[in-house]
Parts: C-alpha cells; sequence; structure tokens
C-alpha cells in the first residue's frame, strides 16, 4: 500500500505525471504551429493559383469544370467536355504546364 504524507511537498508521482502533461502539451502546440508553415511552405512553390489553373485547363480542353483538386504541387480538374466524355486534366502549380491525364 502506497502511503504518503502531507509534508507540503509535492510527491514524486505527482511530478512526473505533471512533466508528463508538459511534455505532451509542448509537443502539441509544437505539431499544431507546424502545420500552418508546411502549408505555407508549398503554396509558396505554387506560382499559378487554382482559379488560374481552372482557365488554363478550360483553354486547352473546351468544357465545363466539374472539379479541382489540389495534389502537391500540381492541379488535378475535372472537366466535362461539349460531347458528354469527362477528362481529367493535370496542371503544374509552378509551370503553368497543361496536359491530359494519362499522357
Amino acid at each position: 500500500m502506497l502511503q504518503l504524507k502531507l509534508s507540503g511537498k509535492v510527491p514524486l508521482v505527482t511530478m512526473e505525471i505533471t512533466m508528463f502533461g508538459t511534455r505532451v502539451l509542448l509537443l502539441t502546440a509544437v505539431l499544431v504551429l507546424a502545420g500552418p508553415c508546411f502549408a505555407n511552405s508549398m503554396q509558396d512553390k505554387r506560382q499559378v493559383s487554382r482559379e488560374q489553373a481552372a482557365a488554363l485547363a478550360q483553354q486547352q480542353y473546351p468544357g465545363r469544370i466539374v472539379k479541382v483538386q489540389t495534389v502537391r504541387e500540381f492541379y488535378r480538374i475535372r472537366l466535362v467536355q461539349p460531347d458528354g466524355r469527362v477528362i481529367t486534366v493535370v496542371v503544374d502549380g509552378k509551370t503553368g504546364r497543361v496536359k491530359k491525364d494519362g499522357n
């Protein structure tokens, strides 16, 4: 049986739990604050905005844009062409180069 004397000192077990909690809190804060930094660094690599990528894709492959996805430094754009076919186009976020997915 564990007995603690109440002499005004903080028991060792309580100190260890408190230190562990502090470490977890600090680690969580670092991870939460680091997330936006990584997102900004990836966004800084892209010179072409989402809207510009959609416009570039539509210029080369006429049709109605259904979906625009951001994948790393690329944009995947799904279009429905006038004849009803659905195609996926990839736009490089750095250069603006457009190519049909699968080619």
